[in-house]
């Protein structure tokens, strides 16, 4: 989960807080990006009750969540489209590797 700094954050982590067992938080390297502590910040405003793991950058939130998550457990990417173009950027190295 990393958003840009200007974007509803909390609000957003707010509405999938339900949802989530564990948040990987990561900031973005971009002029707009949110830090990681910005982001964890944000989670705790939302009133998040659950553990929250800091992370160098999205593509490391994605492997920790991934390195974590059980058999049965769904990893969501969501935040701003750099975060999840960073992820689909991976998955699609990881396919082409398999082929």
């Amino acid at each position: 989960f990393a958003m840009l700094r200007d974007k509803d954050i909390a609000g957003t982590a707010q509405a999938l807080r339900d949802g989530v067992d564990a948040w990987f938080v990561a900031g973005i390297a971009e002029r707009r990006g949110a830090s990681a502590a910005d982001m964890a910040a944000a989670l705790d405003a939302a009133q998040v009750q659950r553990t929250v793991h800091l992370c160098a950058s999205p593509l490391d939130a994605y492997r920790d969540a991934l390195a974590t998550a059980g058999p049965d457990d769904r990893v969501l990417v969501c935040g701003s489209f750099s975060t999840v173009a960073a992820v689909l950027r991976e998955l699609e190295a990881e396919a082409t590797a398999d082929s």
